[in-house]
C-alpha cells in the first residue's frame, strides 16, 4: 500500500506558516507515509491536479487515489487521527 499526504501552502500564509511545524512533529512520529509540501505559487501543476483553491490543505492518498483532504490548519492530534482513518477506510 502506497501511503501519501500532500501539504499545500505558501509563504506568504499566515495560517500555513503555523501549520509547518505541526506537520514536521507528526511527520517525525509517524513511519509508512510519504510526505510532500508544495508552494501553490511555485507548483501550479500539482495545485491544479488537487483543485486546490485554498489553503493550507492537505490531501491524504492511498494507492494514487485521494481518500481524505482537509482545507484548514490542523492541530497535531486531527492530522494523526486522519491518517488512521485513510488507512482503516481502504
Amino acid at each position: 500500500m502506497n501511503k501519501k499526504v500532500i501539504r499545500f501552502t505558501a509563504v506568504w500564509c499566515q495560517p500555513c506558516r503555523a501549520y509547518a511545524p505541526i506537520w514536521d512533529k507528526v511527520k517525525e512520529s509517524t513511519e509508512g507515509w510519504e510526505w510532500e509540501v508544495y508552494d501553490v505559487d511555485n507548483s501550479p501543476i500539482e495545485s491544479e491536479k488537487y483543485s486546490i483553491t485554498s489553503i493550507p490543505t492537505t490531501v491524504f492518498e492511498i494507492d494514487g487515489e485521494v481518500v481524505d483532504r482537509y482545507t484548514g490548519l490542523l492541530n497535531a492530534s486531527d492530522l494523526k487521527k486522519r491518517l488512521e482513518k485513510a488507512i482503516l477506510n481502504n
